[in-house]
């Protein structure tokens, strides 16, 4: 979700193969612009939140 193609940064939270468990956040300057998430559909709606208050 966002715009993970603009992130000059990229941090993995969780990389688990065995749980099948994905999630990864992109950043530029600091400020988050993109998620993407597999097996933590739960996180989602913090990054949508996040994700909302940089929009106009």
């Amino acid at each position: 979700m966002g715009l993970p193609g603009l992130g000059d940064t990229v941090k993995v939270h969780e990389r688990d193969r065995d749980a099948r468990r994905l999630e990864v956040s992109y950043h530029r300057d600091g400020r988050l612009v993109g998620a993407l998430t597999t097996g933590r559909a739960s996180r989602l709606a913090a990054y949508r939140r996040t994700l909302a208050e940089y929009t106009p």
